[in-house]
């Protein structure tokens, strides 16, 4: 159950309504906005939350003195 404070809630709505008489409201944005969202949760789900080690691969050391 979310809670949301009226006040903003209202602002919102305003915002929302002040868009549409501008005509700045696009409803295409709301849905590449969703799916966005669906496509990051998505991979979020996909991905591991632990990574396993990579092995470590041992270089020779040099000295730097040509031996």
């Amino acid at each position: 159950m979310f809670y949301f404070n009226p006040e903003v809630l209202k602002t919102l709505q305003e915002a929302l309504v002040l868009d549409e008489v501008e005509g700045q409201f696009d409803p295409r944005l709301l849905e590449q906005d969703a799916q966005r969202r669906v496509a990051v949760e998505r991979k979020r789900a996909e991905t591991p939350l632990h990574q396993p080690p990579q092995p470590k691969i041992h270089l020779p050391q040099h000295r730097g003195d040509g031996r």
